[in-house]
């Protein structure tokens, strides 16, 4: 019997989207123009909101997101992010700015993959989320500027704290950059998100078909089938080794500037971005790797890697 033909992710989504009750659909899509309209009252948001436009890019709501404990997602190559139906409005338009993050770096093939080993790996997952976290706090910062009221979470004070000291202090090449800067390094300075994708990462290995759990994680429950081994387009995703095209992961969305293109190249080589593997996560990523290996060569030996759940 021939073996069964997976749909992608995008005509699985597309489907469960479609059987939804009309009523839904119609107040979904209000509430998602209503968080597009907040995030496009900030500068920011507004060029990350024409961005998404103009490249196609839909947004949908997951109602199950909550119980896998995340603001939302994006999958490479489907231009769809979906977000957390039950945030509350102003920290939804936070995450559609990071999720859309998410899909420009999808688009220009910023995605991590299990190309080589698990260091390289969780490399490029840390810096594909410290850029996102970037674009998050430089809209939080503008978002705060415009509703003072807004209140905002550790993570984000602490990096507002850290973005008003780097004014006093920042050297040429971060002028008028701090807060993204400050959102890039501060996702590394806390343990807060840095040891969540570490230790929590491991989702994005469970697209893999069969791995229904790994190591007592339960896999993840999305009402889109985040984690399901759907027919994903092959990336060879962001190069952490060519520094030159690594840091390109700081272009804005509209091309005119790049927050890392001045950095000190051996800088991002630095204990502090790229240290701290532990051996359970190593051993976690490595049998992540030889299992992708193994489904790869049941099809096409010349596959490019998979690219993972951002």
């Amino acid at each position: 019997m021939a073996s069964e033909i997976l749909k992608s992710w995008k005509e699985n989504a597309d489907d469960i989207f479609a059987a939804q009750p009309e009523d839904r659909r119609v107040y979904d899509a209000a509430r998602v123009e209503k968080v597009k309209y907040m995030l496009a009252e900030t500068a920011t948001g507004q060029k990350i909101i024409e961005w998404a436009d103009k490249n196609g890019i839909e947004i949908k709501l997951d109602y199950q997101c909550e119980e896998a404990g995340a603001g939302g997602y994006y999958v490479p190559g489907s231009k769809t992010v979906c977000l957390n139906a039950h945030l509350p409005d102003d920290r939804m338009m936070i995450a559609l700015a990071h999720e859309l993050r998410h899909a420009w770096q999808g688009e220009n093939g910023f995605c991590a993959t299990l190309y080589k080993d698990a260091g390289t790996y969780l490399k490029q997952f840390r810096f594909i989320e410290a850029d996102a976290a970037a674009y998050e706090m430089q809209v939080c910062a503008e978002w705060k500027a415009l509703h003072p009221e807004f209140e905002l979470s550790h993570f984000r004070q602490m990096c507002m704290d850290l973005a008003e000291k780097q004014k006093a202090s920042a050297p040429d090449y971060l002028k008028g950059k701090e807060v993204l800067w400050a959102g890039f390094c501060g996702f590394f300075a806390t343990g807060e998100r840095k040891n969540l994708y570490d230790d929590g990462s491991i989702y994005a290995g469970e697209i893999l078909a069969g791995l229904e759990s790994w190591d007592g994680i339960p896999k993840v429950k999305t009402e889109y089938g985040a984690s399901k081994d759907h027919q994903l387009p092959p990336y060879e995703g962001l190069n952490v080794e060519d520094k030159e095209k690594f840091l390109k992961l700081g272009s804005n969305f509209d091309g005119t500037d790049n927050y890392l293109k001045d950095i000190p190249l051996d800088l991002l080589t630095h204990e502090q971005f790229i240290g701290g593997l532990s051996q359970r996560n190593l051993d976690r990523f490595m049998t992540l790797h030889a299992a992708e290996e193994k489904a790869r060569a049941k099809g096409n030996a010349g596959l490019k890697p998979i690219p993972r759940l951002m």
